[in-house]
């Protein structure tokens, strides 16, 4: 984080972490904000970090509870958003591979936690570790439009976004950031009018057109993995978070993800990519949608596109 964006963090949300008194040498809002960075960016125990600064581990538990708490109620919605500039988004994503009208890239990450000490049996995931399902949505910019952090492991990708507000918007045409907006994702997620995904129907064939199709779908969904591969080399603590309670868990994830996206809109010009090859493809779910053939049309259509 640079000190622009540490001075950012300090002017939002120094009044709301303020200790009342300076009884007992109470942590000051600069040094709670840089205590919680420093947990965050390295990934290691509460007592290693509290030695390193002098803090006991209980202040170091509290402050990054704290500051992560009101990351997440103060600044995670209005960070995680679409930008206003919608058409460029939709060109952002067009110069990657020449697929018109995408809005974003979305997958899922499975986030490793403690076992929890209530329905541990849920959390455990396909790999046999206890886990948070994180869905996000990325743009070409590697920034992140949409979060949905509130289930286990063991819940699947098409259900997490099922269960989402982004869902309930674009489902039921409540709102896109842009007329005929699409979202594109693996084949984990159902097919939908707004929603493409490598699971091309029978009907359409594998012609030429579908085949560049799918390649240029797989080069432009590549943004939301390398995006997921930035976030986790930013904040080493998601590669394993230490907590047992998954409330805790997902209140730290999402202040993660709205700490990756100020870092990326207050220093633009860094834009390393680091590969991500922790999300593995998933076999699709069957949900009945009475939209199916709407869907499959809009694909053909697009599709066709490529001709």
């Amino acid at each position: 984080m640079s000190v622009m964006s540490v001075q950012y963090l300090l002017e939002r949300l120094g009044p709301s972490i303020a200790h009342p008194t300076n009884c007992n040498e109470a942590l000051t809002p600069l040094q709670q904000i840089l205590l919680t960075l420093h947990w965050l960016g390295s990934g290691c125990q509460y007592h290693g970090v509290g030695s390193m600064h002098g803090v006991s581990k209980s202040s170091i538990c509290r402050c990054v509870n704290r500051v992560c708490t009101y990351i997440s109620q103060q600044l995670l919605g209005e960070e995680v958003v679409w930008p206003q500039n919608a058409n460029a988004v939709a060109e952002g994503f067009f110069a990657i591979a020449g697929m018109p009208r995408i809005a974003g890239a979305i997958d899922g990450t499975l986030i490793p936690i403690e076992a929890p000490s209530v329905n541990e049996e849920s959390f455990v995931d396909r790999k046999g570790l206890h886990s948070i399902n994180v869905m996000l949505v990325a743009g070409a910019d590697y920034r992140f439009y949409a979060i949905n952090s509130n289930f286990p492991g063991s819940v699947h990708d098409s259900r997490v976004l099922q269960c989402s507000h982004m869902y309930n918007k674009w489902q039921n045409e409540l709102w896109r950031p842009f007329p005929g907006a699409i979202v594109i994702g693996d084949s984990a997620y159902p097919l939908k009018k707004w929603l493409f995904t490598p699971n091309i129907p029978a009907s359409i064939g594998e012609g030429r057109a579908a085949n560049i199709f799918l390649a240029k779908l797989k080069k432009t969904r590549q943004v939301v993995e390398c995006s997921l591969g930035q976030l986790k080399e930013i904040f080493p603590c998601l590669n394993g978070l230490r907590l047992k309670t998954p409330i805790s868990c997902a209140i730290v994830i999402n202040a993660c993800v709205t700490l990756y996206n100020i870092r990326k809109r207050m220093s633009p010009e860094i834009n390393s990519v680091f590969q991500n090859d922790d999300n593995d493809v998933e076999d699709l779910e069957i949900h009945e949608d009475h939209n199916a053939n709407d869907a499959v049309e809009d694909l053909r259509s697009y599709i066709n596109f490529f001709n």
